[in-house]
């Protein structure tokens, strides 16, 4: 991957539209200062991702903008285009030519663009992440950063190597998506705390919304008492139309009356606009008619100025000419008398010039004859010295000659001694030679041995390295899925032990009672606790069970029916309601009682007489579950309990098999295990689908196993932890060893290059040594016959 094109456009300096190409072979861009290479840079930084402003030498988005000069206005739009080479698919994206566009405009409004598709920011920097160009990279080091990157910290240096690697994008997506959980888990929590909220504001937007139904009857009988009176109004309105109308027929023929006037009136002014127009023409062509008589006059004027100017500008032309020619022919004159006076001085030169050229001639045949005279003398002299000076040299000649003999005869036999004995240590440096060509020899051969070994365990090492680290990626796997496990888990274990703490899905005034109790025990002495908490239900009978006791799950347990009178009246005090069930009075009534009321155990609507044990059909069928007190279990006191709210309830499996028992004239309320319920008055109701969290029946139940898998998840992720702890420390012990191996490998690859060198060099010596023998062997020789020659 390399830089093939940049285009900038309004980015700083470059206010017109630049272009320029980065072909194979250029691989810098240099310049004098201000000449714009700063804001190349910034331009590819920017192109790439930077979303800090002052990493580009700015404080804000505008200051990328070209703003202008004194002969130039600033413009709008700063447009940087950067072009790739993505053949070898460096980039995770399917093009081999991959273009990078990011506009900003001074609105602080800007686009990307990826190959001219618009995109996010988010997306360009992902794109880069991993390939040394993005974030923080080694690849792209500023003006003064240099310092900064060699004075890193570990950190820092570990984000340059995380780039580098191609791994700073998984890390970004790693965070982003814990990020998210967070948000995720943030956002679950909230909507557990708002439905927690909502249920135990059910009641009253119960109340409200009866309240809101009222007010929409209200609005519509208010609606219809608006379309009476809209009626009326319009009944009134439809006279007075009528009445207007009459009055409006007689306006319009007032209007037609004083129409026609006006037109009569328009007539009679057209006709004198038209005598006016006819006078305003005839006027108009007199003032031409005069316009032209005085132009032409005004030229025929002209024309006669024109020409006396032109007759006078000739006569004085006439004049000057005149002059000239006197002037010219007196100049003649005077030419033609100083021709005739240098005429007569030329002749009298001429008769000079012809004597002195005799006389010359003479002369120079006299100084011909003395020149020769004196070269004769002088070369006859010439060749007198030079035979002297010949004599001299050839004598100095000789006894040089004879001194560099008797010189060259003591060097040649000094360097016959020289040569001999260089023969005699070049013998002995091939012996040396040899023997350490041999131990190098043997030395290679031990270090090739081991590097070889050390190269087989290094493939070992890291095929278990190999292994470890898909083990320990199977093992991050299996953690984070058992943390986000216990994590949900966690989460239903608070929100249940919430719920349980806060009373949630129970009425307001019980919530109220409860908590007070919780805060002074010693407030309702008389308090046992709730229903549901007294009843055992099976899961797949809940439903049916809660529908059928419908308000009655959350209602307080009494000792006494005095103790449920005070607690009443407690809740009346502060506006709320409340079910309570008084023990005493279960005994007394061994049924159900009053459906709805506030004290004593609610029933299913209705005056229902109860069934006691020995009454209840057994009843068998398909779709019939069974009596609601056969299928729910109670602790201590709690069997009385379920008879007396369950004792006449029958569980089926839906309404078609409530209503074919009811015909059948099996008295009981019938409650479907979808939720619905059937009384014998014929009452048909639905309860709320409501999750198993906010069920009080079963909360208990819930709350147990969620704990016990809390616990169970706990282990877990211990034993995930322990298990990663314990590939970790091998994972570092083999890595240990491998870094030792590659070092040792590297140490021994490292000798054998150095004993390979060594032999290479002592293999040159040992061939280059026959070359020097006979080489000192034709010099010894060559020495011995100059010195015969010389004797």
């Amino acid at each position: 991957m390399y830089l093939k094109r940049l285009e900038l456009a309004g980015f700083k300096t470059f206010a017109d539209r630049t272009e320029l190409e980065f072909t194979p072979g250029i691989t810098a861009i240099v310049g004098p200062n201000g000449s714009g290479k700063s804001n190349i840079w910034d331009a590819i930084r920017w192109s790439l991702g930077e979303a800090n402003v002052r990493h580009l030498r700015g404080s804000r988005l505008e200051d990328v903008i070209f703003a202008g000069s004194e002969g130039r206005r600033a413009v709008g739009m700063a447009t940087v285009s950067l072009t790739l080479d993505n053949s070898f698919g460096i980039l995770p994206v399917e093009f081999a030519e991959v273009t990078v566009t990011r506009r900003a405009t001074r609105g602080g409004e800007g686009e990307c663009f990826l190959n001219t598709v618009p995109c996010r920011l988010r997306d360009i920097q992902m794109l880069f992440l991993g390939t040394g160009l993005g974030g923080r990279s080694y690849a792209m080091i500023g003006q003064g950063e240099v310092d900064a990157v060699l004075n890193a910290s570990p950190e820092e240096r570990r984000v340059l190597l995380e780039e580098a690697a191609g791994l700073a994008r998984y890390k970004r997506r790693r965070q982003e998506a814990e990020r998210r959980l967070t948000h995720a888990a943030h956002h679950l929590e909230r909507l557990g705390d708002i439905l927690g909220e909502l249920e135990t504001r059910l009641v009253s937007l119960g109340q409200q919304a009866e309240t809101a139904r009222q007010y929409q009857a209200y609005m519509e009988e208010m609606r219809r008492l608006e379309l009476t009176l809209l009626v009326d109004a319009a009944r009134r309105l439809a006279v007075q139309s009528k009445r207007m109308a009459t009055q409006e027929e007689t306006a319009r023929q007032k209007r037609d009356e004083a129409q026609a006037k006006v037109e009569e009136i328009a007539r009679e002014l057209a006709d004198v606009r038209a005598r006016e127009e006819s006078a305003v023409r005839a006027w108009e062509e007199a003032q031409r008619q005069l316009l032209r008589v005085v132009e032409e006059l005004a030229a025929a004027e002209s024309a006669v100025q024109l020409q006396e100017e032109r007759l006078r500008g000739n006569a004085a032309q006439q004049e000057r000419v005149q002059a000239e020619l006197n002037r010219l022919q007196a100049a003649i004159q005077a030419v033609q008398g100083d021709m005739a006076a240098l005429r007569a001085q030329e002749s009298e030169a001429a008769a000079r010039q012809a004597a002195l050229q005799t006389r010359l001639a003479a002369a120079e045949g006299e100084a011909a004859a003395l020149e020769a005279a004196a070269a004769a003398d002088e070369e006859r002299l010439e060749a007198l010295r030079a035979d002297a000076i010949e004599l001299a040299r050839a004598r100095a000649q000789a006894q040089n000659e004879m001194a560099a003999l008797r010189a060259r005869e003591a060097g040649l036999q000094a360097q016959v001694a020289a040569l001999a004995e260089q023969a005699a240590r070049l013998d002995e440096e091939m012996a040396r030679l040899d023997a350490r060509r041999m131990a190098l020899l043997e030395e290679a051969d031990g270090l090739r041995a081991e590097a070889a070994t050390a190269e087989s365990r290094i493939a070992e090492e890291k095929a278990r390295l190999a292994a470890l680290a898909e083990t320990r990626q199977t093992l991050d796997q299996e953690e984070r899925q058992v943390s986000l496990q216990r994590q949900a888990v966690h989460a239903r274990l608070q929100y249940l032990e919430e719920a349980q703490t806060q009373y949630a899905g129970y009425e307001q005034g019980a919530r109220e009672i409860l908590l007070e109790a919780r805060t002074d025990p010693s407030r309702f002495a008389g308090l046992l606790g709730t229903v549901a908490e007294r009843l055992c239900v099976p899961a797949e009978y809940r439903v049916a069970v809660e529908a059928a006791l419908d308000r009655r799950t959350s209602a307080l347990l009494a000792s006494s029916p005095d103790a449920a009178l005070a607690m009443l009246q407690w809740v009346r005090a502060r506006g709320l309601g409340g079910t309570f069930v008084a023990l005493g009075l279960l005994k007394s009534t061994g049924g159900n009682g009053d459906g709805k009321g506030d004290a004593g155990g609610a029933g299913n609507g209705g005056a229902v007489p109860s069934v006691d044990a020995a009454r209840r059909p057994v009843l068998a069928g398909d779709g019939i579950v069974g009596w609601a007190v056969d299928l729910v279990d109670g602790d201590g006191a709690g069997r009385p309990l379920v008879e007396a709210l369950l004792g006449d309830v029958m569980v089926v499996r839906d309404l078609q098999v409530a209503l074919r028992l009811r015909d059948a004239g099996v008295a009981a309320v019938f409650a479907t295990t979808s939720g619905e319920v059937l009384t014998p008055a014929g009452v048909l109701s639905a309860a709320v689908p409501v999750s198993p969290e906010v069920s009080v029946l079963g909360r208990a139940e819930a709350l147990a196993a969620a704990k016990g898998q809390s616990v169970s998840y706990d282990a877990r992720l211990a034993d995930e932890l322990e298990r990663q702890r314990q590939y970790a420390h091998d994972a570092a012990r083999a890595e240990a060893a491998l870094a030792a191996l590659e070092s040792s490998l590297a140490e021994r690859r490292h000798a054998l290059v150095e004993r390979e060198k060594e032999l290479a060099m002592v293999e040159d010596a040992v061939a280059a040594i026959p070359s020097q023998r006979g080489a000192l062997a034709y010099a010894l020789h060559e020495a011995h016959r100059e010195l015969a020659r010389l004797a």
